[in-house]
């Protein structure tokens, strides 16, 4: 086993609206790589909806263009009020969107609040790249979230590979601090 990584999870961010609660995305200066994640706060908790990795400005920014269109995986915001995950629109729906689409889109992305894991080299043992670690944190998210039984509630990764640590690696311990409660995410995971 190899020394602990501390990390901290920056937020909760905004898409693009106000909230008493967030800064807008565009406040975080970090162009670094690194993992976010994707959550509906009710209850006073977030809820984990999807966990993405890569340059954290770059992919951040797509995501929002992606929802001004809309393209990216729109999700009714009344229902994820309630706990409840129904689609509105996605490119793969092979359909223009509609108005009512766009309406929605504009209403998700203002409820939606972001979560960033930013990782540095300075962060890491050296044998261990950002981009690995990057891709082996959303994996390590994403299997937290799904065995949590209220983390998974709305839980939908759009990913479509996870990239866990190889057998035969050391595992090592990250140490990565919440600033507000996110349902099923811990607070030490092992990659």
């Amino acid at each position: 086993m190899g020394d602990p990584i501390r990390l901290a999870w920056d937020g909760p961010l905004l898409m693009y609206g106000a909230g008493e609660d967030s800064r807008l995305i565009d406040d975080v200066p970090s162009r670094a790589r690194g993992v976010y994640l994707w959550t509906v706060p009710r209850e006073g908790l977030y809820y984990p909806l999807d966990v993405g990795e890569g340059n954290l400005a770059d992919r951040l920014d797509e995501h929002r263009k992606g929802l001004k269109r809309p393209r990216d995986y729109v999700y009714d915001p009344e229902g994820l009020k309630q706990g409840e995950v129904k689609d509105v629109y996605n490119q793969r729906m092979h359909r223009e969107p509609t108005e009512d689409d766009r309406e929605k889109a504009r209403r998700f992305a203002e409820l939606v609040r972001l979560f960033i894991l930013p990782i540095s080299e300075g962060d890491l043992p050296g044998d261990v790249t950002v981009k690995d670690m990057s891709l082996y944190l959303e994996a390590a998210v994403a299997y937290s979230v799904l065995s949590d039984p209220r983390g998974r509630q709305i839980f939908r990764p759009t990913t479509t590979q996870l990239h866990p640590r190889t057998e035969g690696t050391a595992d090592i311990a990250v140490y990565a601090a919440i600033p507000d409660p996110i349902v099923g995410l811990p607070s030490v995971m092992w990659v």
